[in-house]
């Protein structure tokens, strides 16, 4: 769907893509709920992203630092540095904290499966900006993210919460989709451990940036040295951030684009049975429904491009 050309090393070994896109999937259902799980007992969205942020900032850094280039460790190629420290501040700052609201507010079925429409949204985006034309099985594939989406929220009622959720979702949706856009300009040559911890450095730097305007940077920093703030994070944001971030750039390094992407995208398939078992979230027929639709349209619009 989204095609773009990476820097040309060959693979440690066979398979390593596709293993790296799966287990970012893994990674993230798990810490989707997780973080569900703590936000039920009164967690704080923004503690959340900005702990998982910071840990993952310097893990991966570490790691990138480490990494030879042929292990993913390659620095930043000419004037993409800037493009993915933008990526970051939309996807790993502004959209994360929407994903975690709309937890809060829909539960993780819904939460994640509505955010499953940022793939949609990002083949209207190479549509109008790349001129990318879509294929019929493409075309499909966006019937049915768009029956599958839709099929989460037919209901009877809908409660304000409700509706704020939905809003958030789609928004969420929307700001992923752009942030993963603009992070194509920035992964032409520079490793994907190095964009990752770049990326995720931008969102870390947005959110600090934002607290400095509203004149928070002093409670924020006070606030995050207790423990409280940040321990309850450290396993969701070193399984989801740190680990989950750096398999997808394995993935989207050595696997082919609409494989790596079709791989990733199906956390719902971890998340929901988690949430299910873990959270005693009750998630309806309807929306096991709506995640298979959703999947396999996402499937659809990758495999085909």
């Amino acid at each position: 769907m989204l095609p773009f050309t990476l820097q040309a090393s060959p693979p440690p070994w066979a398979g390593i893509g596709e293993i790296g896109a799966l287990l970012s999937a893994v990674c993230w259902g798990i810490s989707t709920v997780l973080y569900a799980g703590k936000f039920k007992k009164g967690g704080s969205p923004w503690d959340a992203v900005l702990t998982k942020n910071f840990l993952a900032f310097f893990v991966l850094g570490a790691i990138a630092w480490a990494a030879p280039a042929s292990w993913g460790g390659a620095g930043p190629g000419p004037g993409e540095t800037i493009w993915l420290l933008v990526s970051g501040a939309l996807g790993f700052a502004l959209g994360d904290l929407l994903f975690f609201h709309t937890i809060t507010l829909l539960g993780v079925g819904r939460a994640t499966v509505l955010a499953l429409l940022s793939v949609l949204f990002a083949s209207i985006l190479a549509w109008i900006f790349e001129g990318e034309i879509l294929t019929k099985t493409q075309l499909a594939g966006c019937t049915l993210i768009l029956v599958g989406a839709a099929a989460v929220e037919f209901r009877k009622q809908s409660r304000e919460s409700h509706s704020k959720g939905v809003a958030l979702a789609l928004a969420c949706a929307l700001i992923w989709a752009i942030a993963g856009f603009l992070s194509r300009k920035g992964l032409v040559e520079t490793g994907p451990l190095t964009a990752a911890a770049l990326r995720i450095g931008g969102g870390t730097i947005a959110l600090f940036l934002w607290a400095t305007l509203r004149g928070e940077a002093i409670t924020v920093l006070r606030r995050m040295v207790k423990k409280d703030a940040w321990q309850p994070y450290l396993i969701p944001a070193f399984i989801g951030t740190a680990c989950g971030v750096g398999l997808l750039c394995v993935g989207l390094k050595w696997a082919k684009l609409g494989v790596a992407m079709s791989l990733a995208n199906a956390y719902p398939a971890f998340a929901l049975p988690l949430a299910a078992w873990w959270l005693k979230e009750k998630i309806p027929a309807r929306i096991w429904t709506a995640a298979g639709a959703v999947l396999i349209g996402t499937a659809l619009l990758h495999l085909a491009a």
